[in-house]
């Protein structure tokens, strides 16, 4: 008798366990409300991907418009200084650095000869016996 009862003990406990779960399970429904909470945060995803990169290219488009405009005002005052502050006044001239660069640079666009890019005197690099041999 007790291997009788002990197989119904069993199947009631299956029974009783089959429904308990079936109860305490999520309804047929959360798998559709999941997927579109699913849709909804990849909509916002992808709105806020779109968001970043509006903002980075308005910010590289402002920086680059700044730059330029630092750029103005910087040859502005060069220029100015160099026309407006007399030669014969002993302060330091102001943008030298940049006045030098200006007319190193008219002075090379000036020059119709090519830059070589060989220099006829050794590097150094390789001693006597060693260019010798090669």
């Amino acid at each position: 008798m007790s291997a009788i009862s002990s197989m119904i003990f069993l199947l009631i406990g299956v029974a009783i366990g089959f429904f308990l779960s079936r109860i305490a399970s999520k309804p047929v429904g959360s798998d559709a409300n999941m997927k579109q909470e699913l849709e909804q945060n990849e909509a916002e995803l992808d709105s806020y991907k779109e968001q970043v990169q509006e903002h980075f290219a308005t910010s590289a488009q402002l920086l680059e418009d700044m730059a330029k405009q630092y750029q103005g005002i910087y040859e502005h005052m060069a220029s100015q200084s160099k026309s407006l502050i007399s030669e014969d006044v002993a302060q330091p001239q102001l943008f030298a650095d940049y006045q030098e660069k200006l007319e190193l640079d008219e002075t090379v666009e000036s020059s119709e000869a090519q830059p070589k890019d060989y220099s006829n005197q050794p590097s150094g690099l390789f001693t006597e016996a060693q260019r010798k041999a090669s």
